[in-house]
């Protein structure tokens, strides 16, 4: 792909205008026509369009027109230390400053209900300093803030491990469209109850929410995966598993005592060991047709589990391990969900189901 800038009077940094890579990621900094980010401090702005569809089909050098968004934005200006600025009481690190790229990898936060702003553009007040994009949040760069709220600027792409963990008091956060990853145990321990992930995403990584404060939450129908122990230990009320998702990870919901209602879609095809052990409120729940095992463990201690439906009860059977291909054949009831939901909780708890697809 290339840009053709419909305007005489900026030139866009950074990067090559034909390079691919660099377009897609969504944010660029335009300068005043013939002049380089090292001529001083002046204004920038972002950027950004979406690439609704790579495959064009079109024949090469065929013009297409695309609707872009323009937004205002001024520098961020303080005197870097080893590559760091700080500005607002966030620190960023200049991590490629000759590219115009940069990385949010702490904080000097020490007052408690403190509202964190990142902003979309930092840089150097060294004369000639290069203006640099925040495109990341760094893993555990604000673990255990004492803040309250934190704007994501839609420069953003990507959080990292833990980037909020332990942050008890946090109860307001943004995630723009622009994110499309966010890693291991970013929210664990953190105080917010409710929280919506953009339709960019497509993981759920490990941990994410576990012992967090999390009481509603819809998982995005582009989510396609979701780790272990994504959910574990939080005050959800009710969730649904989209048809997108393949499989209920191992302790994706372990003791989320305040579950009461589960919806499986018809997709998913597995529930991990212990996805909802100790989840001591729920009462009922529909097995699809699509599931073809279930681990061992996945319902224990789900005390006032008294209704089990499976849509399909044939073929089932039981084995001692996972990593088996044969077992005792067990009977579902068409009707008595009582009776499943006692084989499932306690005659056959700790054994590994499967179902043999005809």
């Amino acid at each position: 792909y290339s840009f053709s800038n419909s305007s005489p009077n900026v030139d866009v940094f950074p990067g090559d205008e034909n390079d691919q890579s660099v377009w897609e990621n969504n944010e660029y900094i335009l300068a005043p026509k013939g002049a380089t980010p090292a001529d001083g401090d002046y204004e920038t702005f972002t950027l950004k369009f979406k690439v609704i569809d790579k495959e064009l089909n079109v024949p090469q050098d065929t013009k297409v027109n695309v609707t872009i968004e323009l937004k205002h934005h001024t520098a961020k200006s303080a005197t870097a230390t080893d590559n760091v600025v700080t500005i607002d009481n966030v620190k960023y690190t200049l991590n490629s400053p000759s590219a115009g790229f940069a990385t949010v990898t702490g904080h000097t936060i020490t007052t408690s209900g403190y509202s964190a702003v990142i902003h979309p553009v930092v840089k150097d007040t060294t004369a000639g300093a290069v203006p640099c994009v925040v495109t990341n949040i760094g893993d555990w760069a604000f673990s255990e803030c004492i803040l309250t709220s934190v704007k994501i600027p839609s420069s953003m792409i990507s959080i990292g491990q833990g980037a909020f963990d332990n942050c008890y008091a946090l109860g307001t956060i943004n995630i723009p469209n622009s994110v499309t990853n966010m890693g291991n145990g970013v929210f664990v321990s953190a105080g917010l109850t409710t929280i919506t992930l953009p339709n960019s995403m497509t993981r759920i990584e490990a941990g994410m929410f576990t012992d967090s404060g999390l009481t509603t939450f819809t998982i995005p129908n582009s989510i396609t995966s979701i780790g272990k122990s994504a959910f574990s230990i939080t005050d959800l009320i009710e969730i649904t598993i989209p048809s997108n998702v393949s499989s209920i990870a191992e302790r994706m919901f372990s003791s989320c005592q305040s579950l009461t209602t589960v919806t499986i879609s018809s997709g998913v095809t597995s529930i991990g060991s212990y996805a909802f052990s100790d989840c001591e409120s729920l009462t009922s729940i529909t097995i699809p047709s699509s599931v073809t095992s279930i681990g061992g463990n996945a319902f224990y201690n789900c005390t006032n589990l008294t209704s089990v439906k499976f849509e399909e009860i044939t073929g089932w059977w039981y084995a001692s391990s996972a990593d088996t291909t044969s077992g005792t054949s067990l009977t579902i009831s068409s009707t008595d969900f009582a009776a499943n939901a006692n084989l499932l909780k306690t005659t056959y708890l700790g054994k590994y189901w499967f179902r043999t697809v005809e």
